[in-house]
């Protein structure tokens, strides 16, 4: 809620807690892409749906399941005036037309006509009159500012950082058995199943994998590309969680599609599993991070969020 009159009358608007900076701009993307090439099914999905990003040539609809069939009169005080009635229900400020207006004739002029018709649906999409139901007014006084707090004064502070990759790994690859001289039975295994994938011994880091408790594989390997891997483990400061997966049971290439909980050849779905670590639905809440904020708080640490 933000400061004045509404935080005081301690009013929260959950719809505006729904709409995070991440949401708006997928929102807007999703909308954004709908008017560049209407309703058609591609990579890059904006997480929005039905909305998904067509790869191809903006104005490009031949691929479409479904496209805006409007089209803005080539008069730009007739085409705000319709676009106005059917988005704003008349409510369009003055000052807004005016940008508008002027938005139009530039990429008119420079663009041409398919541009210019684009851009106004696009800044029609982003208009306060269009995401609101209220009559905006302009009061010309500068947003005050929320007074952010003082820092604490403490000496011990700590930080989480959690960067999620978007993109596929070839995990057994990056942290893998290393031969040992010959005495690891699980560097048996697994070449043995890698094959020809296998990452050949020479393109390993080598790192103490002792604490394992692996007899004979107390050495592991690093793929040579992720130095960075290494060298942060071999001061202590990071580890590697093995075998961790979506897997509610060992299953084989006859029966997962009927004996997991996962669609596991989904790229979207194994990403929304590795933001929820929770294979059998157990927790109570739907991330594992949040699930991890929630257990720390619980000790009474103060604690800070942002994403």
């Amino acid at each position: 809620t933000p400061s004045g009159a509404f935080n005081v009358a301690e009013l929260v608007a959950p719809e505006a807690q729904l709409m995070s900076m991440g949401n708006i701009v997928r929102f807007t993307n999703g909308i954004f892409d709908f008017i560049h090439h209407g309703l058609a099914y591609g990579h890059g999905n904006r997480g929005f749906a039905p909305f998904y990003k067509k790869v191809g040539v903006v104005g490009d609809k031949s691929s479409s399941v479904g496209v805006l069939t409007y089209e803005p009169s080539a008069d730009i005080n007739t085409a705000i005036d319709d676009l106005a009635t059917l988005l704003t229900a008349g409510r369009l400020s003055e000052e807004n037309r005016q940008v508008l207006i002027n938005a139009h004739t530039y990429f008119d002029a420079v663009h041409g006509a398919d541009d210019s018709s684009r851009v106004l649906l696009e800044l029609f999409s982003t208009l306060p009159e269009f995401h609101s139901t209220n009559t905006l007014k302009k009061s010309g006084s500068s947003r005050v500012v929320t007074t952010q707090p003082a820092p604490a004064d403490i000496n011990d502070y700590k930080a989480i950082v959690y960067v999620h990759l978007f993109g596929g790994v070839d995990s057994f690859n990056v942290l893998t058995p290393h031969p040992n001289s010959g005495g690891c039975s699980l560097y048996d295994d697994w070449a043995e199943a890698r094959d020809e994938i296998a990452l050949p011994d020479s393109d390993m880091l080598t790192i103490d994998g002792s604490s394992a408790g692996i007899s004979g594989c107390d050495l592991f390997g690093v793929h040579k590309e992720l130095e960075f891997f290494k060298a942060i483990y071999d001061e202590g400061k990071g580890l590697f969680l093995a075998n961790v997966g979506h897997l509610a049971k060992p299953v084989s290439k006859d029966n997962w599609m009927t004996e997991t909980n996962t669609d596991l050849f989904s790229h979207n779905t194994m990403t929304a599993e590795a933001h929820r670590v929770d294979a059998f639905k157990e927790g109570a809440g739907q991330g594992v991070l949040g699930r991890l904020l929630d257990e720390v708080s619980r000790t009474g640490t103060g604690l800070a969020v942002s994403s």
